[in-house]
């Protein structure tokens, strides 16, 4: 018994000063440029029990180095609470024609400099700005965006409840035209 009493003291002691090499996790977000001539529009769809889209604005640009132009999407986001997955976007752009890219665009958001786990409940809103690659050539009229996030180790999508109480896989957000 005194040799555990002693054991626990050392541990008390010394532990604390202990540590595991791992950097600590980033407490804000890297800064993000504000798209300044679009108006923000509401977003309120909650990923995961936990992660909201606030708001969104964007706009088709032409001349990005995608071949067909690309979609410049700027999103507000805050949390509820803290997730236990570092989920990515998946976006899939939609042509105002209804034709869908085949594939989705995975973003792992701030390129892991700011994984979904470290988004705490601080009352910060998160400023993300994306940039989605189009699958066919920009043209006039309302794009819209499919957007849903996944565990990219096994596929797994969180529910996304919308502000009506819907609950789906993904959210649309748009409409998107030219600039």
């Amino acid at each position: 018994t005194g040799s555990q009493a002693v054991m626990v003291l050392a541990m008390v002691a010394f532990v604390h000063v202990i540590d595991s090499g791992l950097p600590q996790p980033p407490s804000s977000p890297p800064p993000t440029a504000l798209a300044a001539s679009t108006p923000y529009l509401p977003g309120g769809a909650l990923f995961d029990n936990t992660l909201r889209l606030r708001n969104f604005t964007g706009y088709i640009d032409k001349n990005s180095d995608s071949p067909y132009g690309s979609l410049r999407i700027w999103l507000e986001w805050d949390s509820t609470g803290q997730v236990k997955i570092p989920y990515y976007l998946a976006l899939i752009p939609v042509g105002p024609d209804g034709r869908a890219a085949t594939e989705a665009t995975l973003i792992d958001p701030f390129d892991q400099r700011y994984p979904t786990t470290c988004w705490l409940p601080d009352s910060r809103i998160i400023y993300q700005q994306v940039e989605v690659p189009l699958p066919h050539e920009a043209s006039n009229g309302d794009w819209w965006v499919s957007v849903s996030m996944v565990d990219v180790r096994n596929g797994y999508q969180p529910p996304v409840i919308w502000p009506d109480g819907t609950q789906d896989q993904q959210i649309g957000i748009g409409p998107f035209k030219l600039k």
